[in-house]
């Protein structure tokens, strides 16, 4: 009986994973401790009114955390971490030249298939929306003065 019960839970345990991690190790929700300890080439960003204008930072969301060089398949984008009012990462938002949309496109498509959503082949305004639920995951892909992906979850609340 001893042995049935140790390799159930053998099995039981070869079965469960870790939770996935949003952004390297960094999960929804962390407060801005939390991901620094995470992401060591993060730097922390001034709350100040104009700093935050710098960083394209609309209503209550605020950047607090940011990379400015991140390389992704031979492209660069500086890489924002987006705090609530409760200074808990609510999105992640990766900016990079205009360049990068399409090669951007074909990545994301490659890795989650096709869009929910898109408009535009690239241009001025182009934009793409990829819905992850297994990942409780929404990804928005535009074009506007450079390419921007913003990571953000998906939740139940309306």
């Amino acid at each position: 009986m001893k042995k049935f019960i140790f390799l159930s839970c053998i099995l039981i345990c070869s079965f469960l994973k870790p939770a996935h991690a949003d952004w390297k190790q960094v999960r929804w929700g962390m407060s801005v401790d939390q991901v620094q300890s995470k992401v060591s080439d993060a730097h922390s960003v001034s709350t100040d009114p104009a700093v935050q204008y710098q960083y394209n930072v609309v209503g209550s969301e605020r950047v607090l955390l940011a990379e400015d060089v991140y390389h992704v398949a031979d492209m660069v984008y500086s890489v924002r971490y987006i705090f609530g009012t409760t200074n808990q990462l609510k999105a992640i938002v990766m900016r990079g030249d205009e360049y990068n949309y399409i090669r951007t496109f074909d990545l994301l498509s490659g890795k989650y298939g096709k869009p929910a959503s898109y408009s535009g082949n690239g241009d001025d305004m182009s934009y793409a929306i990829w819905n992850v639920p297994e990942k409780h995951l929404m990804i928005k892909l535009n074009e506007l003065r450079g390419t921007s992906i913003r990571y953000e979850p998906i939740t139940d609340a309306l």
